[in-house]
């Protein structure tokens, strides 16, 4: 009887464990996809400034 106790608490361990090891991986695939909206959202900022130092409007894309 108590080894199967033991078995029965070995296994929800194990489950136990296993969920949390795909909350972390989610969690990592969370911070890399604000990670890379951050980049983007850099890479944009950059592309408004380049525009904006040739004269032109990002909202219009008109130069002057």
């Amino acid at each position: 009887m108590q080894l199967k106790r033991y078995a029965h608490a070995c296994a929800f361990s194990g489950q136990l464990s296993a969920v949390s090891y795909q909350l972390s991986a989610i969690s990592y695939q969370l911070s890399a996809i604000s990670y890379q909206r951050s980049a983007i959202s850099y890479q944009l900022s950059a592309v408004s400034y380049q525009l904006s130092a040739i004269g032109c409007r990002p909202r219009y894309l008109r130069c002057f």
